[in-house]
C-alpha cells in the first residue's frame, strides 16, 4: 500500500454512523456496506420520490430494461442509473442524479448517455407520477426535447411513457414500458 489512512468515525447523513478507511485482517480497506436502496432520512423535499426508490425491470425484445433510482451516500442527491441486460450482462446506458436547485426551487436531473449526450431537465412529482421533462445534447451540438412520464400503478409497478418532441412542436409517443420491482 502506497499510504496508510487512519481509521476515521464520521456522522453519516442518515443518522448513522461509519468508519471510513479502515482496514481488515489481511490488511486491505473494508468495503463499506451499500444502504442506497434502503429508506433514508434525506431532505424532506425528496419525499415524493420515496415510491420511485429501487431497482425496476421492463421486458426488452429478447433482454430487459433495469432501472436503478437510489440514495447517493449523502442522501441528499439520488443517483439513476438505467441499462440493458441481454444474456446476464448489463449495458450501461443512461447515468444521472436527481438534486434541488435552491435557485430555481425546482428538481433538476443531470446526466450522460451512453453515446455521449448530456441529459439535463427538470423533474416535478405529482401524486403517483414523476414527469421528467428534458434536453439530449449530441456531442455535435444537436439537440433534442423529450419527456418521460413514470406512474406507479401499484406498490411494485411503474409505466413509464417516452416522448419526443417534433419539428412541428407536438409530442411524439416513442416508448413505454411496463417496470417491475426487482428489489
Amino acid at each position: 500500500m502506497l499510504f496508510e489512512l487512519p481509521p476515521r468515525v464520521v456522522a453519516d447523513p442518515r443518522g448513522e454512523e461509519r468508519t471510513l478507511f479502515a482496514s481488515s485482517q489481511s490488511g486491505q480497506p473494508s468495503p463499506v456496506e451499500d444502504h442506497s436502496l434502503e429508506e433514508a432520512e434525506g431532505s424532506t423535499r425528496y419525499a415524493p420520490f420515496k415510491p420511485f426508490i429501487g431497482v425496476w425491470l421492463a421486458r426488452a425484445g429478447q433482454g430487459s430494461l433495469e432501472m436503478r433510482l437510489a440514495w447517493a451516500d449523502n442522501a441528499e442527491v439520488l443517483q439513476l442509473s438505467t441499462g440493458n441486460i441481454q444474456e446476464g450482462r448489463r449495458t450501461p446506458l443512461t447515468n444521472g442524479f436527481y438534486g434541488w436547485n435552491g435557485a430555481k426551487k425546482e428538481f433538476d436531473f443531470l446526466g450522460t448517455i451512453t453515446d455521449g449526450r448530456l441529459r439535463n431537465g427538470i423533474i416535478t412529482i405529482k401524486g403517483s407520477t414523476m414527469t421528467d421533462e428534458f434536453t439530449t445534447t449530441a456531442p455535435d451540438g444537436a439537440i433534442q426535447n423529450g419527456r418521460n412520464i413514470t406512474t406507479k400503478t401499484s406498490a411494485d409497478t411503474l409505466l413509464q411513457e417516452g416522448f419526443f418532441r417534433q419539428k412541428n412542436g407536438e409530442w411524439k409517443k416513442v416508448s413505454e414500458q411496463l417496470f417491475e420491482r426487482s428489489r
